[in-house]
């Protein structure tokens, strides 16, 4: 009962910011672009593809009239199969994707809130950034009027990442898993968007040079990047947009 007393307040603030920011699902019809038709073909395909002993999924067997295209290549798949594992339990697709979009909106505000949190030790602040991350256009539009479904799931990814490279450069250097967890993730989820944040931590890092060296925290930025790696081998190993045509030749 205390706990809930104390909290009361941060509790019906995040309850407001997730009801409004989820109020466009509550209605009869999605408007989403092209994109948000492409990634339910996506999970529609992939379920496909597992009931037919599939795995992994490189190639959607259900593109160009059964042909296959390999999407699986160029997009991650990685958070789509629990999607594709409820369309063939029995959930239509037009459900899981509004179920997965209300994740998306609701992962990135506590995401935002709780890293603003750490880095902050501010409650009000993590609030706060909880609301103005929430709630911004480029949000709502990336996740509702373009239906980026990668991009969209990306920005669940992106605190935890600058919450990584924050402890590298300023704490203790203990939470170094948090950048590999958080750049391991933003890669299966959308790879433009792992390239810009990989841009960002060059520049921070370049910034950040003289302390990098002076405290030997280098080493938790290398051990970040080997455990990056080493999740990510399956994806980025078969992945034509990262390995270049050095080793695949991509023709259609």
């Amino acid at each position: 009962m205390n706990y809930l007393k104390l909290h009361a307040k941060s509790f019906t603030w995040f309850t407001l910011i997730i009801a409004v920011a989820l109020s466009p699902l509550f209605m009869n019809h999605l408007y989403g672009s092209f994109d948000l038709t492409f990634h339910m073909a996506r999970i529609s395909t992939l379920a496909q593809n597992l009931q037919a002993g599939h795995f992994p999924n490189g190639i959607h067997n259900g593109y160009m009239s059964g042909l296959g295209y390999g999407i699986g290549f160029f997009y991650g798949d990685f958070f789509l199969y629990p999607l594709a594992i409820l369309v063939i339990l029995g959930l239509p697709v037009y459900t899981v994707i509004r179920l997965f979009l209300a994740l998306i909106i609701i992962g990135a505000i506590l995401s935002m809130s709780y890293v603003t949190q750490q880095i902050c030790q501010n409650t009000r602040a993590s609030l706060l950034a909880a609301g103005l991350y929430g709630l911004t256009n480029y949000v709502l539009f990336a996740v509702y009027a373009r239906g980026a479904l990668g991009e969209s799931l990306a920005l669940i990814w992106v605190p935890w990442i600058l919450l990584g490279l924050y402890d590298i450069f300023f704490q203790d250097k203990t939470k170094w898993w948090l950048l590999a967890f958080g750049f391991s993730a933003l890669l299966v989820s959308h790879i433009i968007s792992f390239v810009l944040m990989l841009g960002l931590a060059l520049v921070l890092t370049i910034l950040n040079l003289k302390r990098l060296t002076q405290t030997k925290r280098w080493l938790a930025l290398l051990k970040a990047a080997g455990l990056a790696l080493g999740l990510t081998a399956a994806f980025w190993g078969l992945c034509p947009t990262i390995c270049g045509p050095s080793f695949y030749r991509y023709r259609l």
